[in-house]
């Protein structure tokens, strides 16, 4: 499966969508919520700032469950 990308179109970072079924990601850099119609990416908003998390699954953990593997993408 091919992961769409495309580029910020507030900051030009390069954005990747995880599944190619994906209409909104947020940008890494910028903190931009994206949403990705037919012809274009919008900006529809930004993700405030949160304090700091001390939870052992963040954003990014990978692990596996019932011999499934997955990653915590939200």
């Amino acid at each position: 499966m091919t992961q769409p990308t495309a580029n910020c179109p507030n900051c030009g970072a390069k954005i990747i969508f995880r599944w190619s079924s994906s209409v909104q990601t947020v940008c890494q850099y910028c903190k931009s919520i994206l949403v990705r119609t037919d012809i274009d990416l919008k900006k529809v908003g930004q993700v405030a700032d949160l304090p700091p998390n001390s939870s052992p699954i963040q954003i990014g953990t990978e692990s596996i469950y019932n011999r499934q593997a997955f990653v915590a993408v939200g």
